[in-house]
């Protein structure tokens, strides 16, 4: 497209570099009425195509991304897009465009289908916890179930200090995984983790989270801290609240 436009001038572009060559182009895409008519002429090509072509183009458009090196910008933008909670117009336009359809794995087992045989393998030995959220807190911020009485007897003393805060709000992406911190100190701009037993993978996943997410600021608050502040007694047991 750069090319073409160049040539109507009479200055086509060449570039003994290919990788100058993508910059210029990748720069020319990231042109606001560039980017739109992309974008426009993208959405008009699927809206014209049946399921079943789509598909079909889908496939091919996948295969020939396969295996495919992504740059560091591509990367960078694609875990900012993904660390944040969705809009409501997100969420609208993704319930819209999966209505009707039915689920990928629909009919199929682990006998049948290698994707699920291996989802169904890493969870072998697994025990689900299905009441995670087993403390409740009732205060000047409403009601909230949350992990832990640490985190309700957290909760309660940032309300006696005054210290406005929200429950688990963002979810930060890490690639195979993805993490999200116990409270938000808005004044602050900093999220607190309450931990009271600190596991190899909980420090593999905060370590992880500190090197995608530097610029965020994270407290980690233990058996140490939740004394010095006075919630926990010599013995690591919850000082009742007056």
């Amino acid at each position: 497209m750069l090319e073409g436009n160049a040539k109507k001038r009479g200055k086509p572009l060449t570039f003994s570099d290919p990788e100058a060559r993508s910059a210029a182009i990748s720069a020319g895409l990231k042109r606001p009425e560039v980017s739109a008519r992309l974008s426009a002429s993208s959405k008009k090509m699927w809206a014209n195509r049946s399921e079943e072509e789509r598909k079909v183009l889908g496939g091919k458009i996948s295969q020939t991304q396969k295996g495919r090196e992504l740059s560091a910008e591509h990367l960078a933008n694609l875990r900012e897009a993904n660390s944040g909670p969705m809009s409501e117009e997100h969420k609208k336009n993704l319930s819209a465009s999966l209505m009707g359809r039915s689920v990928w794995n629909k009919g199929l087992t682990k006998f049948t289908n290698a994707s699920v045989a291996s989802m169904s393998a890493k969870q072998v030995g697994r025990i689900p916890d299905y009441n995670k959220y087993r403390a409740h807190y009732d205060g000047p911020k409403g009601k909230y179930l949350m992990r832990s009485r640490w985190e309700v007897a957290y909760a309660e003393w940032l309300d006696e200090q005054g210290i406005d805060w929200e429950y688990e709000p963002r979810w930060f992406n890490l690639g195979s995984t993805s993490y999200t911190p116990d409270f938000y100190l808005t004044a602050e701009d900093r999220y607190v983790e309450i931990k009271g037993r600190m596991t190899e993978d909980n420090a593999r996943k905060l370590k992880r989270f500190a090197e995608r997410y530097p610029h965020v600021n994270l407290t980690v608050l233990q058996r140490a801290e939740l004394t010095a502040i006075g919630l926990l007694d010599k013995h690591n047991r919850l000082i009742k609240r007056k």
